[in-house]
């Protein structure tokens, strides 16, 4: 057997029949060289499956999960797939009637490719789904031929089965983000994955709101179950960053009051109400405050995509880019509500340390996302954030060093260690502190600090410290 055809039937947007009728009665490929391994979730309705039965052959085979997620059903189908080469693709796709023989001749050519992406066509029907394919083409295009790694496209993605058993496959459970976590391996461990535009399958976009929603809260909540379980996995420094996933500390209460004690510490004319009022706000609803802001914003680009949508069509894929953002902002603030954020369970080592730059090892709060300044890896707190260090108990020498961005001192630089005021023991100078401190047996400390804005021209954001590192050790 030289290809099995594995069909996921869970988000089949009623295209079952022809999906599988391309592939069994209309390839010009030998029939005996392929077969079609469906894979369907065992609440799918009787009707379809008797459909499905009348089209395969002798040598097709329907199996029937418990699972109802497309990428489990594709794991499910691949391990009892009998051909070399894998071929994954969706109920929702059919194929052109050359696509098995054109992906045996590019094998053929190309026998140190681990496996290659084929080229889908848009099938539309409605205005959104017109402006759904114009924003998956666009980013598909780019993730094919611009972006290092991003190479694999569940819909037509054709992988030689050694490459796919040392790779491990789809993760099951993280859902649609198991795609690009898949991909990630595969460019870590230098197995190539091509494109193939000449091969081509129709893909029928349903444009339908609540199938957006479901799919763009699938792939967050499998992309920050990845982060939080496997953080030490070799593929994590690949991934992207997610907005309000990696900033969530900054909605615990734990962490709230002592931003807003804070706050309330910085001069009256050196800070806007505004502000206050922000503070004051989140440490008294604290996350439901953070998903009604991300939801409003959600209702607003929906509504603003459908306008667009009937009057200003030439804008359509830009709202429909805003839209999507606004559903990314609001998953992962719901998460909040799914358990998914990590806990302290495990103390730092008595002697370490920690760069601003790298992901956070404890909470951050009232930072920015990492950048680099010369060369120097750091990360922009507000005028007044804080750090948790979950350390044993005991006495510690602790430092922290920033970049110098203010032309002198005085700028109204404070430090407190879990609310009160660092005086005694401190070395100051412009560009670190050191300071000795205790820690008890109670909730990780906090060291907080406070300054004056630093106002600058072509930044919106209200930026504090260029902070650098920070550095502990037991005395």
């Amino acid at each position: 057997m030289n290809f099995s055809i594995i069909i996921p039937l869970e988000f089949h947007r009623g295209q079952v029949e022809r999906c599988l009728r391309a592939w069994a009665e209309g390839q010009t490929f030998p029939a005996t060289e392929f077969e079609l391994v469906v894979v369907a979730p065992d609440h799918l309705s009787v009707s379809i499956l008797d459909r499905v039965r009348d089209v395969l052959r002798a040598q097709d085979r329907l199996l029937l999960s418990s699972d109802d997620h497309d990428m489990g059903l594709c794991v499910e189908g691949a391990a009892v797939a009998a051909g070399d080469i894998f071929f994954f693709t969706e109920s929702h796709c059919w194929p052109e009637p050359n696509v098995l023989e054109l992906a045996q001749q590019v094998l053929a050519t190309h026998p140190h490719w681990a496996g290659f992406s084929a080229r889908s066509l848009r099938k539309t029907h409605n205005r959104l789904s017109e402006a759904e394919a114009d924003m998956y083409e666009a980013d598909i295009e780019y993730a094919m031929l611009e972006h290092p790694w991003r190479k694999i496209l569940d819909q037509c993605f054709v992988v030689r089965k050694t490459a796919w058993e040392e790779s491990g496959g789809f993760q099951a459970n993280l859902g649609h983000f198991a795609e690009w976590l898949l991909a990630a391996r595969f460019y870590q461990q230098g197995l190539t994955v091509g494109y193939a535009p000449e091969i081509c399958l129709h893909h029928y976009s349903i444009g339908d709101f609540a199938e957006l929603e479901e799919f763009t809260q699938n792939f967050v909540h499998g992309h920050a179950r990845f982060l939080a379980e496997q953080e030490n996995d070799p593929a994590i420094g690949l991934c992207p960053y997610i907005p309000y996933w990696s900033e969530r500390v900054n909605y615990l209460a734990v962490n709230t009051w002592p931003i807003l004690f804070l706050t309330l510490k910085i001069p009256l004319w050196c800070v806007s109400f505004s502000v206050l009022f922000y503070h004051l706000i989140l440490t008294i609803f604290g996350c439901r405050f953070a998903v009604f802001t991300t939801n409003f914003r959600v209702w607003k680009t929906k509504n603003l995509l459908r306008f667009t949508l009937f009057f200003r069509p030439s804008t359509r894929v830009e709202a429909m880019r805003n839209y999507c953002r606004a559903l990314i902002d609001a998953a992962a603030r719901l998460l909040r509500s799914e358990k998914l954020i990590m806990e302290v369970s495990n103390l730092l080592p008595i002697t370490g340390s920690y760069c601003f730059g790298d992901r956070p090892r404890f909470d951050l709060c009232g930072f920015h996302r990492p950048e680099f300044w010369q060369g120097r890896s750091c990360r922009w707190s507000e005028p007044q954030a804080l750090i948790r260090l979950p350390l044993p108990p005991g006495v510690y020498q602790v430092r922290l060093t920033w970049i110098k961005m203010w032309p002198h001192l005085h700028y109204g630089l404070r430090f407190y260690w879990n609310g009160q005021k660092l005086t005694d023991k401190l070395e100051l100078t412009d560009v670190s502190l050191s300071t000795q401190v205790r820690v008890s047996k109670h909730d990780p400390p906090w060291l907080g600090w406070i300054c004056r804005r630093l106002s600058t021209p072509n930044d919106s954001r209200r930026l504090g410290q260029l902070m650098e590192r920070v550095e502990w050790r037991r005395v």
